[in-house]
Parts: C-alpha cells; sequence; structure tokens
C-alpha cells in the first residue's frame, strides 16, 4: 500500500468536536481575565534547598555498580512505614 502526499496540506487542520470547544473554553477563560496565582510551600523550598551533594555521591555509586542496597533494611522500613499508617 502507497501513501501519497497530495490529500495533506502544510497547514495542520481546525480542531474538531470536544478539542474545538475546549479552545473555546480557554480564549473565553483567557479574555476574562483570570487571577490564577502560584504559592511555593516551606516544603518545596526546603526540596529546593537540599545539599546535592550525597545524591551526587549516590549517583556516583550507582554509575560504577558499588551501590549495595540492604534488603533487611527495606524491609524493615516498608513495615514501619505501614504500621506507622495504622
Amino acid at each position: 500500500m502507497r501513501i501519497d502526499d497530495v490529500n495533506r496540506s502544510s497547514q495542520p487542520s481546525a480542531p474538531q468536536g470536544p478539542e474545538r470547544a475546549n479552545e473555546k473554553s480557554k480564549k473565553e477563560q483567557s479574555s476574562a481575565g483570570s487571577s490564577d496565582q502560584v504559592q511555593i510551600s516551606n516544603l518545596a523550598d526546603a526540596l529546593n534547598a537540599t545539599d546535592t551533594s550525597r545524591l551526587d555521591a549516590l549517583r556516583l555509586q550507582v554509575q560504577s555498580g558499588t551501590y549495595k542496597i540492604d534488603p533487611h533494611a527495606v524491609a524493615n522500613s516498608l513495615i514501619d512505614d505501614h504500621l506507622k499508617e495504622k
């Protein structure tokens, strides 16, 4: 089967159905002058301020193949976390 580019246009076609309705809704919202705001929580600030040296060290260990996980420590942590939730 051969596909020709004869039926293709160089411009994308206009959205149809629900896509077109969403496009109209977006235009109406933007013209209505929305007042959306974004606030960064203290937790997000703390995450951004974390020291990346530990992550870099872990990354190097993983890349070199020397990073080892203690399966007992992982299991204990999962159990402890599960018991805390109840």
